[in-house]
């Protein structure tokens, strides 16, 4: 898997006092080095300024543990601290609708997919390895109905997007595996440049459309993601997504429907997707590999209490890649969500989902189910038991067991 392939090969690092003790030492380097002047600090800048910037960081942690099955038992702690900042030109008096947008990442400790689980879609949407980088920076401007983003972009944060997805934590409720396991798509850990555009004619109704790079640099060709290789005539990514907002009795939903294209060159005749296998070409003589696909998500709340502290979303993902080139070919997921499961202030989720990816190579397909649940314990700080089991782990090319994890994520925001 192309997630895969960016990451370096690291020992298992087991969970500790020194493993946490290294993580926050890292994150709070990161954050004191990196934060701009408070802004109560900053009594020479003009109000207008002060409102214009805005900071976040955040931490978030998992440590996973292999209970059965998989390649390995074992414990494994990873964790990704998260820095952004964003300027409004519009809150500074220089014009309406600007917005310049920073994110910089660290991530370290263990690659358990890699590892443990041996799955395709990956057990944690924060597995990378050890790097620090610049995962965005880009510029949007809103024009009336319509808004252009241009730049370094996460594909993710504006497409195959779904919002009663977000809780989950394997990656596949993320990003659709047609995409992310068959080509290098620009989403976490690594993005490329790219330019979008969404049209919004109506309130309840939107059109997308994307061009990005085809290839992004991978960290041995640029550690801190600065580099900037674009050549889009021979290899790109292009996106279109219509967007629908339906008020069923007054519950809100979104459902989307998008194609994609993908072209890359590659050499030796080796194929765009994760771990295809095709006959050689000629040494050295480039071999183009297109492959295209179609996705529908749909979210729905179906439920709501009164008082609006309880609801209940139900999401659907479907997405099919037909080339022979691709390794996924279609992909199903499916979840439940209930919020207010258990506050009476409705900040907590209980989440189950299935996530099916269908492949054509051995050792076949895919099939995890997720259990998971979120409590915001307070403003700053949330706690997320969860539990997975993954049927047919395909990731490592072997036929292995099935794996059973269960782990537990910690976020920070400040």
């Amino acid at each position: 898997m192309f997630l895969r392939s960016f990451n370096r090969s690291h020992t298992p690092w087991q969970p500790g006092l020194r493993t946490f003790g290294q993580s926050l030492t890292c994150f709070v380097l990161t954050l004191i080095l990196s934060s701009p002047t408070p802004a109560r600090a900053r009594e020479d800048a003009p109000p207008s300024a002060l409102r214009a910037l805005t900071f976040e960081a955040t931490y978030t942690g998992d440590q996973l543990n292999n209970l059965s099955g998989g390649i390995r038992s074992g414990s494994y702690y990873l964790g990704m601290a998260s820095l952004s900042l964003r300027f409004s030109t519009e809150e500074a008096g220089l014009w309406k609708g600007g917005l310049v947008h920073l994110h910089a990442v660290n991530t370290h400790g263990a690659t358990p997919s890699t590892q443990a689980f041996g799955d395709l879609q990956v057990v944690s949407n924060i597995e990378a390895g050890d790097h620090s980088y610049l995962q965005e920076w880009w510029f949007s401007q809103a024009l009336g109905p319509w808004t252009v983003k241009a730049g370094m972009q996460d594909l993710n944060a504006d497409f195959v997007h779904s919002r009663h997805a977000d809780h989950l934590i394997n990656s596949s409720f993320g990003m659709m595996p047609t995409l992310s396991t068959n080509f290098p798509a620009p989403i976490f850990p690594l993005t490329s440049l790219g330019v979008s555009v969404a049209w919004e004619p109506a309130p309840r109704w939107s059109l997308a459309g994307a061009f990005f790079d085809g290839v992004p640099n991978d960290f041995e060709e640029s550690p801190h993601n600065l580099e900037i290789r674009l050549d889009p005539g021979r290899e790109y990514l292009a996106l279109m997504e219509a967007r629908f907002h339906p008020n069923l009795a007054g519950m809100d939903g979104t459902w989307k429907a998008g194609w994609f294209r993908h072209k890359q060159e590659v050499l030796d005749g080796t194929s765009g997707g994760a771990s295809q296998e095709t006959t050689p070409t000629e040494a050295g003589v480039p071999n183009t590999v297109s492959q295209w696909g179609l996705y529908l998500l749909g979210d729905q709340i179906v439920w709501e209490h009164p008082e609006k502290s309880r609801s209940l979303g139900l999401f659907v993902h479907c997405g099919i890649n037909p080339e022979m080139e691709s390794d996924t070919h279609y992909y199903l997921g499916c979840g439940i969500c209930l919020y207010g499961f258990l506050a009476k202030d409705g900040l907590d989720a209980l989440s189950l989902a299935v996530a099916h990816a269908g492949r054509r190579v051995a050792p076949g397909s895919e099939t995890t189910v997720e259990l998971t649940y979120r409590r915001e314990v307070s403003k700053n700080l949330y706690l997320q038991p969860d539990f997975q089991y993954i049927i047919q782990p395909a990731g490592s090319g072997t036929d292995i067991e099935n794996s059973f994890v269960a782990g537990i994520r910690f976020g920070i925001t400040l």
